[in-house]
């Protein structure tokens, strides 16, 4: 069972200083991703990270990995380790990347 199938999708997680929802398609409409391609909004930000990472930024991968969920969130960012993980975000009508400082 994939964890959008077995979590609701308003349901919200914290990862790496970021609290995020898993797109919905009524979410996905409001920003104008295609439902299937999936991604995160962006509900909370750590303090550490409030000048990089906005709240309503959607996130679509880390590292140039794609990310559809939660899960997957939290697997890039482990991945990225004391490294300065790179994320794909949606930001309005652009595409960023946007540098997170190293944990710690």
């Amino acid at each position: 069972v994939s964890m959008r199938e077995a979590a609701p999708a308003h349901q919200l997680t914290t990862a790496g200083g970021l609290t995020v929802q898993a797109l919905d398609a009524d979410l996905a409409a409001i920003f104008g991703i295609p439902a299937e391609r999936g991604g995160l909004v962006v509900t909370d930000v750590a303090p550490r990270l409030r000048g990089t990472v906005r709240r309503g930024d959607v996130i679509l991968g880390v590292d140039g990995t794609a990310v559809r969920t939660a899960a997957e969130l939290v697997e890039r960012l482990r991945a990225a380790g004391r490294n300065a993980p790179v994320l794909a975000v949606r930001r309005g009508e652009r595409d960023l990347r946007l540098t997170l400082p190293p944990p710690g």
